[in-house]
């Protein structure tokens, strides 16, 4: 038998998503939250999670839009602003993004789960940035050591013989 798995994105982003999230959880239509660990009211949304022990929280994986919880200077600007969507994946074309600080910012939004004892039920990504081929191997492999379900990591950003399908395509993206 399988079981739905019903998820809200951006938790901790917003007051109103929060509220969203308690009030349709406790209907019984939600039960999966992925939290941004650097949204604006992820306080709030820790005061949630304790009033809810039945809902199950997820990492919603922040590389864009956001603040650096890992101050690493290829995937933000001097103040810690993680880049736009599009900016980041103009970098990783031009090859401007370090591995390791994809992972170093991967490990600090995971341990925000265990500094505040929070069960990570699983991995998904803001703005499908967990999709590309750079960042998904990275939670891919960060995943399968801390065995570690991921959500929707199957998004297809293979190269086509067709210049147009390819120029569509990463137009799609940007303008996602």
């Amino acid at each position: 038998m399988y079981k739905l798995r019903i998820t809200a994105d951006d938790f901790g982003a917003t007051k109103s998503i929060n509220k969203a999230v308690e009030v349709l959880h406790q209907k019984g239509i939600l039960n999966y939250a992925a939290l941004m660990v650097q949204g604006k009211e992820v306080n709030n949304a820790l005061d949630i999670i304790k009033r809810n022990k039945n809902l199950k929280v997820g990492l919603h994986f922040t590389i864009t839009d956001e603040i650096s919880l890992s101050n690493s200077k290829s995937i933000s600007d001097k103040r810690r602003n993680l880049y736009s969507r599009k900016n980041l994946l103009l970098r990783i074309f031009l090859k401007r993004i370090n591995k390791i600080e994809i992972h170093n910012e991967l490990s600090k939004q995971v341990d925000f789960f265990e500094e505040n004892n929070i069960n990570l039920n699983f991995i998904n990504g803001h703005q499908h940035s967990h999709t590309l081929p750079l960042v998904r191997d990275i939670i891919i492999n960060f995943a399968k050591q801390k065995n570690i379900y991921l959500r929707s990591i199957s998004q297809d950003y293979r190269i086509e013989r067709s210049l147009k399908t390819n120029l569509y395509n990463l137009l799609k993206f940007f303008f996602y």
